[in-house]
């Protein structure tokens, strides 16, 4: 997509009912559409740091402005009614090429209104409904590695990555050398978080047990980079657990990157 010549529009489709005549109702959606947005660029590997630290701002300010935020006619169904939340965001420069339009589905329950069962959504709707995907974490390790496992007692963990559990530790051995830091990625397939994909792989044929999931991992790795591929230690996975550990913090990285990916479809 051509992002610097192109004319982007987005809408928000909001139960009206009750929680449309909530002051703060608007700027809900504009948050959730932007976070949206935010979740959609980082999982192409662009920071989103600025625009994340700017949303509140930027939800007052579109708010604010009558051109930017109306009500068009609201479509009525059997439930409670609907209103379309149309916010639009363009790039100043014109452009040959038309606009193109994404639209999130923002369920009532998400934002504190009646419980989403009770919203009949029109058809045409409820077909533009999108899955969630749940957001990654920032990777966020320690400047002083060494430190941080001295206070630790020779464990670091980061449970911001749950259902992964990312762990370094110190003072550990294979082969008969002593490794200075392990990085260790470990999770339980059973969990209902891979739920969606331990279908993906089932239907590739691949068993979404520990050691399913950790040749899957390693296979996709190799995929773009072979070397890294055969340093991952997968000699701890076990038939409820994968274990995969690497030496180096950049190999975590990656690792831990793919994995989320795998399991949430990023």
């Amino acid at each position: 997509m051509m992002r610097k010549r192109e004319l982007i529009e987005w809408a928000i489709y909001l139960p009206y009912d009750k929680i449309m005549t909530t002051p703060d109702a608007p700027k809900q959606a504009v948050r959730y559409l932007l976070t949206a947005i935010c979740d959609a660029l980082a999982s192409v590997e662009l920071d989103t740091t600025a625009l994340e630290g700017q949303i509140d701002s930027i939800a007052e300010a579109v708010c604010d402005d009558s051109e930017m935020l109306r009500v068009p006619d609201i479509i009525w169904g059997d439930g409670p009614s609907w209103a379309v939340f149309e916010t639009y965001f363009a790039s100043r420069r014109n452009t040959k090429h038309p606009p193109k339009t994404a639209r999130v589905l923002l369920p009532a329950s998400e934002i504190g209104g009646p419980p989403s069962r009770f919203v009949k959504r029109p058809a045409t709707l409820r077909r533009q409904a999108k899955p969630s995907r749940r957001r990654m974490p920032a990777w966020k390790a320690p400047k002083n590695m060494a430190r941080a496992l001295d206070n630790g007692d020779g464990i670091w963990e980061d449970a911001r990555w749950e259902p992964l559990q990312l762990t370094a530790m110190s003072g550990t051995s294979y082969a008969g050398q002593d490794i200075p830091v392990i990085w260790q990625v470990e999770f339980d397939p059973s969990d209902d978080d891979f739920e969606t994909a331990n279908a993906r792989l089932e239907n590739s044929g691949i068993t979404p047990d520990g050691y399913g999931w950790g040749r899957h991992i390693q296979n996709a790795i190799g995929m773009s980079d072979p070397a890294l591929a055969a340093r991952l230690q997968l000699g701890d996975c076990e038939t409820s657990t994968c274990v995969i550990w690497v030496t180096s913090v950049d190999d975590c990285l990656r690792l831990i990157e793919t994995t989320w990916g795998l399991i949430f479809g990023q």
